[in-house]
């Protein structure tokens, strides 16, 4: 009852009037820059020749010899289902 009677003696809320919305001004953005018919674009072209020496494959004889080279003397091989080691470089070359 007591909340009955503070709320029965509260005063009315004041009415609060919004204050109208002013426009915000914002800049018109820049107009892009006038492009004739008769301009022409540049175009980024690569360096010049670049300071490497030019790339070469090598075929699988050379391949196997310079990984054998590399590695100390471990090849790309496995031991087949008969025993007999077989060269992988050798076995895989179409998909080389």
């Amino acid at each position: 009852m007591i909340a009955l009677a503070l709320l029965a003696c509260t005063p009315e809320p004041a009415v609060v009037q919004p204050d109208p919305v002013t426009p915000v001004l914002r800049p018109e953005p820049p107009a892009p820059p006038d492009m004739g018919l008769d301009t022409v674009g540049t175009v980024e072209t690569p360096d010049a020749a670049s300071p490497t020496r030019e790339v070469r494959r090598m075929d699988i004889d050379q391949l196997d010899a310079a990984i054998r080279r590399s590695t100390g003397g471990i090849g790309w091989t496995e031991v087949g289902s008969d025993g007999v080691e077989v060269d992988l470089f050798e076995q895989l070359s179409l998909t080389l």
